[in-house]
């Protein structure tokens, strides 16, 4: 997930032209493969063991020669530059073509529904996130009977659930294909962390020892957000890498429209999500499950915003005008010590085309909180579910992974030139090898989302991309351990499902507007919060307050 545009198109292709070519299967290796090869047998857990899958063979059809599938995504290189690599290569092998139309992320959203809603044809193809099915769904191609149909399945047992049905699913169909695997996840730089001096002035100045593992240890245990403000603050503003240059605390995306919302759902729901449900008080986010009233506004989100207000007095100057893109260049050329974002970091920093630090990055889960805003009573209340996961004094830690984005889909508008050449194209984007291709490059945005991006057998992939076996099995083991995590009550996935409701994008843009707002100073938590809730509701009650809370109830039944 990203939406920088910081290497030209030129560029990017160059670049593609210098990736390293034993990393991973060919594209000359699908003439004839799919039919010779068995499906892999796999299960519904991330714990399982997993084995390669085969190359598929787009479609020859001569009557798809000369079509024209036009394609909208955002801005690239990043999503819109696999487009541009993989359409000729499609192209070659089926004789139609792909062109690429680019939109800056802010726009992206409305430039698709005013070419749906005013019936333009614009595009065949949108390339964007699955959260915004319910609203696209109208005027996309239900995909269900062809991911269903043998001779059409894209490797669909191959894909975790997490990624496949919250990606693709709404309302009990399928409505798109996954090409990304989202959610947040934290890193630091080793020079900073694993630096003895550095590690007793942190003892020194907090009490306790820095959370970030010694040196042969290449993940974080699990934090609070106390702790990860503590790490910022005692890494800002000087020569922890000594190279007689200044360095930071820590990065995050702060500015407005450029996704800064999913930021705050990092930080307020540890304080907010209790274990259990879904029901009135458990295993909810966003809204009251009963009475769709926003939870916004609650204790709970007041103090995880409090917390985010404090990170821009520990991160490098300008650090509010930072979007995904700054946060993802200014810690890959170590300007700081931590960073949030999804998994790309982790593949852009092993890259030394784009990299300063390669083989210095280490990884961790979201930071989580040691006391949780019980509704119900009325409270706050102590964590008793987490033995496992403890802070420095001992208390156990509330820790939730988010599908923060759920993750780059591929959808099909009705009106498409060609549906069936459309849906093709989809499954060879989507395939094994080439979304293998796709994921351990930083240069795609894309992120690991099938079981066999982590098969064995594939480990020359990443340590082609870069990695060393050691730093590839510790950022495998971290997206794994997200995606893999259980709710200690229900006993199913724990990870948050990314909000999916008709009118995200409406919801999205208030929390992104007050939540900016709040992070800069102009507004205070608490007023900031009140004003999504209200504004929440506002929309919620335009909706239709009962299709929303049925949406809503679907959206948390999705298997996590």
């Amino acid at each position: 997930m990203t939406e920088t545009k910081e290497m030209p198109r030129r560029t990017y292709v160059k670049y593609l032209a210098a990736v390293v070519a034993g990393a991973v299967v060919g594209v000359a290796g699908y003439a004839g493969y799919e039919s010779t090869v068995p499906k892999p047998t796999v299960t519904e857990t991330v714990t399982q063991t997993v084995t390669g899958t085969p190359t598929p063979t787009p479609t020859p059809t001569p009557g798809w020669a000369g079509i024209t599938l036009v394609s909208v995504t955002q801005t690239g290189p990043f999503i819109a530059g696999p487009l541009f690599e993989h359409g000729p290569e499609w192209g070659a092998m089926t004789g139609a073509k792909i062109q690429v139309v680019e939109v800056p992320w802010s726009d992206l959203y409305a430039k698709i529904m005013t070419a749906l809603t005013t019936g333009t044809k614009a595009f065949d193809i949108l390339v964007h996130g699955g959260q915004n099915s319910p609203d696209y769904s109208p005027y996309t191609v239900e995909l269900t009977s062809r991911i269903k149909d043998p001779k059409t399945d894209p490797w669909w047992d191959d894909i975790m659930p997490g990624s496949r049905e919250r990606i693709s699913g709404w309302a009990g169909k399928y409505w798109c294909l996954p090409l990304d695997g989202d959610h947040h996840m934290t890193y630091y730089n080793k020079l900073a962390m694993e630096n003895p001096d550095h590690r007793d002035k942190f003892k020194k100045q907090f009490g306790y020892e820095l959370p970030a593992p010694p040196k042969g240890k290449p993940l974080f245990r699990t934090f609070t957000w106390e702790e990860w403000r503590d790490m910022a603050k005692l890494f800002n503003n000087w020569d922890w890498a000594g190279d007689g240059k200044k360095h930071y605390g820590v990065m995050e995306c702060c500015a407005r429209g450029t996704q800064a919302h999913w930021w705050m759902y990092d930080h307020t729901a540890p304080y907010m999500v209790l274990p259990g449900g879904p029901d009135k008080y458990h295993g909810v986010l966003y809204f009251d499950y009963d009475t769709m009233d926003s939870l916004m506004g609650t204790p709970g989100a007041i103090e995880g915003v409090k917390l985010a207000a404090e990170m821009p007095k520990y991160g490098p100057p300008g650090m509010l005008s930072y979007s995904v893109g700054e946060v993802r260049s200014g810690m890959v050329h170590g300007e700081a010590a931590i960073a949030i974002d999804w998994p790309d970091i982790g593949v852009m920093s092993i890259d030394p085309k784009l990299s300063t630090i390669v083989g210095q990055c280490g990884f961790g889960q979201l930071p989580g909180a040691a006391k949780v805003y019980d509704r119900e009573k009325g409270d706050w209340v102590s964590v008793t579910w987490a033995p496992d996961e403890k802070d420095h004094t001992g208390a156990q830690i509330n820790q939730w992974p988010i599908n923060n984005g759920t993750g780059w889909a591929f959808h099909i508008v009705k009106t498409a030139k060609s549906v069936e050449a459309a849906y093709d194209f989809g499954r060879f984007l989507c395939s094994p090898p080439v979304s293998l291709r796709d994921v351990v490059r930083g240069s795609t945005g894309f992120n690991p989302y099938r079981f066999s991006h982590f098969a064995p057998e594939n480990m020359r992939a990443w340590t082609g991309a870069g990695f060393t076996e050691d730093d590839a099995k510790a950022y495998q083991e971290e997206i794994l351990k997200d995606f893999g995590k259980v709710d200690p009550v229900t006993k199913k996935g724990a990870a948050i499902p990314d909000l999916k409701l008709p009118g995200t994008a409406q919801y999205n843009e208030v929390l992104d507007l007050h939540y900016t707002s709040a992070v800069s100073g102009a507004e205070s938590p608490e007023d900031a919060c009140a004003a999504i809730a209200k504004e929440w509701d506002a929309i919620t009650d335009r909706l239709g307050r009962d299709t929303q809370t049925k949406a809503y109830h679907e959206m948390l039944a999705t298997l996590a």
